[in-house]
């Protein structure tokens, strides 16, 4: 999408939601001890780092006392609070990046971007994400949250998995959507897709028991050569 259309959904979003985030940051401050807002360095397109906004979602160590660290998410994580669960799941936390888009760090439809130490550990064939500028969605995104985030071990090997097992799966949707979208596909994305696969997420994850797994299905490798500017 052009930048000034990025620009003008920011700040309808931002008018839009204003009561919700007061709600929200009076909600997580008397949930747990520390800041409404979390900050963390992510990578950006070509590289550049910036900062990344989020309402926060875990208690204020980080480990909830059991020493656990990891930069992925598992299922019943000890370290995310209990309005942190509920942000979470309905992707409120990303509220905040709004601003990101605002500032040109970001946009709404990318990759999602990454710390520093995932983005070192990534398979070569995923790093082309980086040409494109991270977003709040993509297809990528959507698939990993509804289907692929499912397979994630709960325990210390979880970032392992998915830097051995996901990450590429991830990037390969991403790509081939990014080399073909135009505006009304993005549009398309940001209110009928992302809406749907969050509704998913929220009843999968608040309101129904685990299924068994099986294993992911194969993705189809993109057509790099096609690739567009991003």
């Amino acid at each position: 999408m052009p930048r000034w259309l990025d620009a003008a959904l920011a700040v309808f979003f931002l008018i839009l939601t204003a009561p919700l985030w007061l709600f929200l940051i009076l909600w997580i401050k008397l949930d747990s001890r520390g800041p409404a807002f979390f900050r963390q360095l992510r990578v950006g397109k070509e590289g550049r780092l910036f900062w990344l906004w989020k309402f926060r979602g875990m208690v204020e160590n980080g480990s909830n006392g059991n020493g656990y660290h990891s930069n992925i998410t598992v299922k019943n994580d000890p370290r995310v609070s209990r309005a942190g669960r509920f942000l979470r799941a309905t992707k409120m936390d990303e509220l905040p990046q709004l601003i990101n888009i605002l500032k040109g760090e970001m946009t709404f439809v990318g990759p999602r971007p990454e710390v520093p130490e995932m983005i070192q550990k990534y398979p070569p064939r995923a790093l082309d994400v980086l040409t494109f500028k991270p977003g709040l969605t993509c297809p990528g995104t959507l698939t990993y949250v509804l289907q692929m985030e499912q397979y994630l071990p709960a325990n210390g090997e979880a970032e392992e998995f998915y830097l051995k097992n996901l990450v590429e799966k991830k990037a390969r949707l991403d790509l081939m959507y990014l080399q073909k979208r135009d505006v009304a596909t993005d549009l398309r994305l940001i209110f009928v897709s992302t809406p749907w696969a969050i509704a998913k997420r929220v009843s999968r994850q608040l309101f129904r028991p685990p299924k068994k797994l099986s294993l992911p299905l194969e993705v189809p490798e993109p057509r790099l050569e096609e690739k567009v500017s991003a």
